[in-house]
């Protein structure tokens, strides 16, 4: 059986896809599914969206650690900048399931199905 994700991670995420909704209507037809994931800046939701995961954070008004507040990458201040064979067990479940928590708002395209 998989592990639970823990609410404060879905809580981030839909806060990031409410974020996405607003700002940018239509982000999911941006993002190459079998490309996208969490464990780099070159495959995240804002690298997609905005072309760079720090062109996303600019274009949204967001510093690094609210980026991270959002769900856009890991709550370490490293995020995504640290290699990840080097980051701890916790910080790579974290990042998966931000993962999971994205792909699925991006299959949904909506908000309202992240938890479901």
């Amino acid at each position: 059986m998989a592990a639970k994700i823990p609410q404060e991670e879905v809580k981030r995420v839909t806060k990031g896809v409410a974020l996405l909704n607003k700002t940018k209507p239509g982000w999911t037809e941006k993002i190459n599914g079998p490309k996208f994931g969490m464990e780099h800046v070159d495959s995240c939701v804002l690298f997609w969206v905005f072309d760079s995961y720090d062109k996303g954070l600019a274009k949204l008004k967001l510093s690094h650690t609210e980026g991270a507040a959002y769900g856009f990458s890991s709550d370490s201040p490293l995020g995504f900048f640290m290699p990840w064979e080097k980051r701890g067990k916790l910080k790579r479940n974290e990042l998966m399931n931000l993962m999971k928590l994205w792909r699925k708002a991006i299959n949904h395209g909506r908000q309202d199905n992240i938890e479901r």
